[in-house]
C-alpha cells in the first residue's frame, strides 16, 4: 500500500509497525487511521473521550479514553461519529469520508446548529484520498459537509515524518520543495465570470479608496500572495460597437453610441483583501484554536466570495471605470496568478511571532495573509501606516445583525480582529496627519505624525530576542525601510512587490522588478517570479 514507503523515512517504530500491516477491511482501515493520528496527537494536548466502537476493528485498538466530553451524552454524535478528541476549548469531532453522504450531513448539520459559531465543536472528515477531499472542498459540497474540516491519512502520516525531524534529503525528491516559493500553481489560472456583490467608497467624501467585493461561480483556491486581473468594464459594454455605413450619416448627438472617451481594454492587477467560506462566520478567526500541528493537515470548503481594495488614479482609466460597478453587474477575471507561497510549510517552523507592515492601500493584501496565518493559530503583529483615522470609516455592507441598515466599520482594523488580533496588543496604528488620537478608541499603540517604521523599529529593539519574520507591501521608500531595519536584526524579510501590469502572465515584461540572484542582476517579473519576493534578493539601488 502507500503508506509502506513512508516507513522508510521515520525512526518511529511504533509508525512504522503500523504503516507495514495489512489491512484487511474498511475497519481495520478505519483502526489504522486513528492509531496513526494517535501518534500525532499524544504529542499534544489533545484528549481521546469517544470512540465508536462499531466503526474499528476492535483487535487493531489498544487505545483506551482519556478525556471528557459533555458531548458523549449526545446520541446523534456519537451514534453518527467514528471518535471524539478535544483539546483545552474545542471539541473535534472525527468521521471517515466513507460513512455515507446522509450519515455525515446529518452529524455536520447537527454539530453546527450546537455550536452556534462559537467553535467549540469542529467536525473533522477523514478520506482515503486527496481526490476525495478535493471533491469535499467544493461549495455544492457545503449542505453536505457544512463549516466541516478536511485531512486524508496520508497528510496525517506525512506530518508524523516532519515532526520527526527526519532528514527531508532522505525523502523523495518529488515529494520535497526545498523552498516556499512555488512554480506551482494551486489551481491553474482561468478565466472567471465574477458577480459584483458591493462596491464601497471607504474613507472621506473625496477619498479614492474603494472595496470591491464579488462572487464566484466556481470556488477558487487562491493563496496569499497570488492576485487577480479584473475586468474594469461590465461585460455587456466591455466590447460595445456599432457599424458605421458612412461617417456624414453621424450627427454629433449625445444618444449616438459612439465612444467619445478613453475606455479600457487591459485587466487590472489586484491582491486579494480576504476571502469568505460558506457557512463560516467572519469573525472565525477570532475563534477558531486549533493546535498548528493539526491545522496544518486541516482544509475547508473552497472560498468564492471575495474583496479586493482599490485605490482610484486621478487619470487612471481603469481605475475610474471600476467605481462605476454595481451590485450584480459581471465582469471578467483571471485568476489565481503569481508564484505560490506555502503558507503551510512556511508555519512548520517555529516562529515568535510574524509581523506585517504595510503603508496606505498596499495594506490590503497583508490582510489575507493575516487572515490564513491565524488559521493555523500562528501569532501576528500588524503595523499599519495611514493618512487619518476618516481615512479608515466605510460603511460595511447588510449583515444578518444589521439588515436593514449599514454599519460603520474600519476599513483592516475591524478585520484584523475579526482574525483575532488584539487592538490593545497586536495592532500599532501610525498616521501623518493632524488626527485626534481619541478617535483611535480601543487601540492603545496609537503613533500620531509618524511613519509606519518608525515604530516598527522600536518593537524590534524591545524585542530582537524574538524568531521573527516580516512581510512588507506599500510604497517602495517603506519597503526599502522596512528591508533596511528588518536586516540590522537579521529578520527574514518578504516584499509584497507592485507594478504595473498588462497581461499578468509574464508576456510583456511591464511589471520588471530589478532583483540580484548569485552576485548577479536580474529582471525579473512580478508576475512571474513574485509578487511575494524575499528582500534580501531585490536591488533596492535600482
Amino acid at each position: 500500500m502507500q503508506y509502506n514507503l513512508l516507513a522508510n523515512y521515520t525512526n518511529d517504530k511504533e509508525f512504522k509497525a503500523l504503516v507495514r500491516k495489512k489491512l484487511s477491511n474498511i475497519k481495520s482501515y478505519n483502526a489504522f487511521c486513528f492509531a496513526v493520528l494517535n501518534i500525532l496527537i499524544r504529542k499534544l494536548d489533545i484528549k481521546t473521550c469517544y470512540l465508536n466502537k462499531k466503526c474499528f476493528d476492535e483487535s487493531l485498538l489498544s487505545f483506551k479514553t482519556d478525556g471528557h466530553s459533555s458531548l458523549t451524552e449526545d446520541k446523534t454524535v456519537t451514534e453518527n461519529c467514528a471518535f471524539l478528541l478535544k483539546n483545552k476549548t474545542t471539541n473535534l469531532i472525527f468521521s471517515f469520508g466513507h460513512q455515507g453522504a446522509e450519515n455525515l450531513q446529518n452529524l455536520s448539520n447537527h454539530i453546527y446548529s450546537l455550536d452556534n459559531n462559537t467553535f467549540k465543536n469542529i467536525h473533522i472528515v477523514l478520506f482515503k484520498s486527496s481526490e476525495e477531499l478535493d471533491k469535499a472542498r467544493q461549495v455544492n459540497k457545503a449542505t453536505v459537509y457544512k463549516r466541516s474540516f478536511f485531512t486524508t491519512c496520508y497528510d496525517i502520516c506525512e506530518k508524523i515524518i516532519e515532526t520527526n525531524k527526519v532528514d527531508v534529503k532522505k525523502i523523495p525528491s518529488k515529494k520535497r520543495n526545498s523552498t516556499l516559493l512555488s512554480d506551482k500553481r494551486r489551481d491553474l489560472a482561468g478565466l472567471h465570470m465574477v458577480e459584483i456583490m458591493d462596491n464601497i467608497p471607504v474613507g472621506k467624501e473625496d477619498s479614492k479608496l474603494y472595496k470591491l467585493i464579488f462572487k464566484t461561480k466556481e470556488p477558487l483556491d487562491i493563496m496569499p500572495g497570488q492576485f487577480v486581473m479584473i475586468s474594469t468594464l461590465k461585460e455587456k459594454n466591455r466590447f460595445k460597437s456599432k457599424t458605421i455605413q458612412s461617417i456624414s450619416k453621424v450627427k454629433p448627438d449625445i444618444h449616438n453610441d459612439l465612444q467619445t472617451k478613453q475606455i479600457s481594454y487591459l485587466k487590472r492587477p489586484f491582491g486579494i483583501y480576504r476571502t469568505y467560506y460558506e457557512n463560516f462566520s467572519d469573525d472565525y478567526g477570532s475563534k477558531l484554536n486549533i493546535e498548528k500541528e493539526l491545522a496544518a493537515i486541516l482544509y475547508t470548503v473552497k472560498p468564492n466570495r471575495f474583496e479586493i481594495v482599490y485605490k482610484v488614479l486621478d487619470r487612471g482609466v481603469g481605475t475610474n471605470e471600476l467605481t462605476r460597478l454595481v451590485k450584480g453587474d459581471k465582469v471578467e477575471m483571471l485568476a489565481p496568478l503569481g508564484k505560490v507561497f506555502d503558507v503551510r510549510k512556511f508555519v512548520k517552523e517555529e516562529w515568535d511571532e510574524i509581523h506585517i507592515v504595510g503603508g496606505g492601500v498596499g495594506i490590503a493584501p497583508l490582510i489575507y495573509l493575516v487572515q490564513v496565518l491565524r488559521f493555523y493559530n500562528i501569532k501576528v503583529k500588524a503595523f499599519i501606516g495611514i493618512e487619518d483615522y476618516k481615512s479608515l470609516i466605510y460603511k460595511a455592507g447588510r449583515t444578518k445583525s444589521h439588515e436593514n441598515t449599514r454599519r460603520n466599520a474600519r476599513i483592516y482594523i475591524d478585520d484584523l480582529k475579526y482574525f483575532g488580533l488584539s487592538e490593545s496588543s497586536d495592532i500599532y496604528v501610525s498616521f501623518l496627519c493632524d488626527t485626534d488620537a481619541v478617535q483611535f478608541k480601543g487601540i492603545k499603540n496609537v503613533f500620531k505624525g509618524s511613519l509606519v517604521t518608525e515604530p516598527y523599529s522600536e518593537y524590534l529593539r524591545k524585542h530582537n530576542h524574538l524568531k521573527i519574520n516580516t512581510f512588507t507591501c506599500g510604497p517602495f521608500a517603506m519597503m526599502q525601510k522596512v528591508h533596511t531595519v528588518t536586516a540590522q536584526f537579521n529578520i527574514k524579510t518578504y516584499v509584497l512587490m507592485e507594478k504595473r501590469m498588462a497581461c499578468g502572465i509574464g508576456v510583456c515584461f511591464s511589471c520588471v522588478c530589478k532583483t540580484i540572484e548569485n552576485g548577479e542582476n536580474h529582471n525579473s517579473r512580478v508576475c512571474m517570479e513574485g509578487p511575494i519576493i524575499e528582500s534580501k534578493q531585490i536591488n533596492w539601488n535600482e
